[in-house]
C-alpha cells in the first residue's frame, strides 16, 4: 500500500536549461534522469530554503491549502520542491532518497513517511513540467547474468511467498530505488512515453527489465513497446501489442494486467495529483519564490 500522508512531490528544477538539455527526448534523457536518481544527494545536505501555504485563485484546486517547501540539495542550480499537508519539520523523516531496509528494501524512512514523490524536469525551460521520474518503491533488481543457484521463491497455499534465508539476503543485496519515467517530448502537455519496471515471472519480487512504451505520433495511441536492461536503444525484445492495447502485467498474485494507456492516464501527469503539473500550473506557483531564491 502506498503511503500518501503527507502527499509529497519532489522536483528537480534548473534555472536555465541549456539547448542541448532541452532537446533530449525520452530515449536520450532517460539515462541522465536515471543516473541522477540513482546518485541522489545525501539527505544530510537537504536544507529548507523557504516555504509558504498555497492559496488564491492562481493555485490549482488540488494544491490549495497545501504547503510548498523549496529545498536546497547542496547544488545552486538544483532545488527540491516538496508539497505537503503539514509543515515539514524533519525532511529525513518525511522522504528518503536512498534505499532503507526493514528488513526488506523499502523507500520509507519511517512508517509515517511517503514514497509518493518524484523528480520533475523542465527540459526546455518554458516553466512547464515535461519529464517526471516517479518513485514506485525500493525493489531488488536481478543481475544481468543469473547464477544457476539463484534462489527461487515458492508460494504457500495462500499464494504468498515466504521471504527468508538466501532469498532474503539476495533481496537485500540487490535492492535499489525503482522509478517510472514519463516524458512529454513534444511539450504539448501530453505524455508521449513511459519507462516502467518489469517484474520477473519466476521471482515476482525482483525487477528483471525495463519496459518502454511510446506514441510514434503525438496524437496517436501507444504503438511502440520494447524491453531493455540498461539503455533504451539496446532492445532485448519487442513487446507484443496483440489486437488491441499493450498490457502491463501485475506483480500481485491473482491480479490481472493493466492496459498501458491506463498507466499513462492515471499515473502520469494529466490526472489525479499530477494533473496540475501537466497543465503547466506549477509555473503559477513557483516564479516569485524561485526569483527570490535565485536573487539570494
Amino acid at each position: 500500500m502506498r503511503h500518501i500522508a503527507p502527499l509529497l512531490l519532489l522536483s528537480a528544477l534548473t534555472a536555465s536549461p541549456s539547448p542541448a538539455f532541452a532537446q533530449r527526448a525520452l530515449l536520450d534523457f532517460y539515462p541522465v534522469a536515471r543516473d541522477r536518481a540513482a546518485m541522489p544527494p545525501d539527505e544530510a545536505v537537504l536544507r529548507i530554503v523557504c516555504e509558504q501555504e498555497l492559496t488564491g485563485d492562481a493555485v490549482p484546486e488540488p494544491y490549495r491549502k497545501l504547503r510548498l517547501t523549496l529545498v536546497s540539495a547542496g547544488t545552486p542550480r538544483l532545488l527540491l520542491a516538496v508539497f505537503s499537508k503539514k509543515k515539514l519539520r524533519d525532511l529525513k523523516e518525511a522522504i528518503s532518497l536512498h534505499v532503507r531496509y526493514d528488513p526488506l528494501p523499502t523507500a520509507l524512512p519511517r512508517s509515517s513517511g511517503s514514497y509518493d514523490w518524484g523528480y520533475l524536469y523542465d527540459r526546455n525551460g518554458d516553466g512547464r513540467v515535461d519529464y517526471l521520474v516517479s518513485l514506485q518503491n525500493a525493489h531488488p533488481v536481478l543481475p544481468d547474468s543469473i547464477p544457476a543457484d539463484f534462489p527461487v521463491p515458492v508460494a504457500g497455499a495462500d499464494g504468498h511467498y515466504r521471504i527468508a534465508g538466501p532469498l532474503l539476503f539476495k533481496m537485500i543485496e540487490l535492492g535499489q530505488m525503482v522509478f517510472r519515467h514519463y516524458a512529454d517530448d513534444n511539450f504539448d502537455g501530453r505524455v508521449d512515453g513511459v519507462v516502467m519496471e518489469e517484474f520477473d515471472s519466476l521471482r515476482p519480487m525482483f525487477v528483471r527489465a525495463w519496459l518502454l512504451f511510446r506514441r510514434s505520433q503525438p496524437d496517436g495511441a501507444v504503438d511502440q513497446g520494447w524491453a531493455f536492461r540498461h539503455a533504451p536503444r539496446d532492445t532485448t525484445r519487442v513487446l507484443d501489442r496483440g489486437a488491441g492495447e499493450y498490457q502491463v502485467a501485475s506483480p500481485v498474485p491473482g491480479e490481472g494486467p493493466t492496459p498501458v494507456g491506463a498507466v499513462l492516464d492515471r499515473q502520469a501527469p494529466g490526472t489525479s495529483k499530477y494533473r496540475p503539473l501537466k497543465q503547466a500550473d506549477l509555473s503559477h506557483l513557483l516564479p516569485k519564490t524561485l526569483q527570490s531564491v535565485v536573487a539570494h
